[in-house]
């Protein structure tokens, strides 16, 4: 079944959020502790509706300086932009080589990543490229789940096997046609609402 996640946002949501994020990097890096934004429960209904984050650092010439996220929808959104912008300050493949620093950060621009909830599928073959996030979750408590967000078979011009081939090798530690032999793995997609800073 063919599903579209519709844009949730609008320009003026859109702008408070990467706000949000922006001022949450800023007292980080500013060795402040970030404020949590004033928020009307009637006005900001969208910023209270728990959903997963990822944040995306990027300088001026389109070089990644940070991505981390989480696809727990645990908290309120702009909650977790907070706590998510402070994390991508502390990505582990940044933090301790070339740190994000304040000097620096009128030149990067950031992304938001904002998850749709997760729906569970009896067929992961139906999954969309470029659409569809993609979850497989498994019983055993010792096995990672295996989380690829939308773009990533996208931007790997990887197939719908190929994409749940990788999941099961390279996320989950398992067999690439885990999906196709076991019986008690679940299958779950998501969409993504991206946001991003004008370059």
């Amino acid at each position: 079944m063919s599903v579209s996640y519709k844009d949730e946002y609008t320009p003026e949501q859109k702008q408070r959020l990467l706000g949000i994020a922006r001022q949450a990097l800023t007292d980080h890096l500013s060795n402040r502790q970030p404020t949590n934004p004033t928020i009307d429960p009637q006005q900001d209904k969208y910023l209270i509706v728990p959903r997963g984050v990822f944040v995306t650092l990027r300088d001026r010439d389109g070089r990644l300086r940070g991505c981390i996220g989480t696809f727990e929808q645990t908290e309120p959104l702009y909650r977790t932009v907070v706590r998510m912008s402070v994390a991508v300050t502390h990505d582990p493949r940044f933090v301790y080589t070339q740190p994000v620093v304040l000097a620096e950060l009128n030149d990067l621009r950031i992304g938001l990543s904002i998850l749709t909830p997760m729906r569970r599928v009896t067929d992961p073959t139906t999954m969309q490229i470029g659409v569809d996030g993609l979850c497989i979750r498994d019983p055993n408590p010792n096995t990672h789940n295996g989380v690829f967000l939308p773009e990533v078979a996208e931007e790997n011009r990887w197939t719908v096997e190929q994409t749940l081939n990788n999941c099961c090798s390279q996320k989950m530690n398992l067999p690439e046609d885990a999906w196709r032999t076991r019986d008690d793995l679940e299958f779950y997609f998501f969409g993504s609402h991206k946001i991003a800073e004008p370059d």
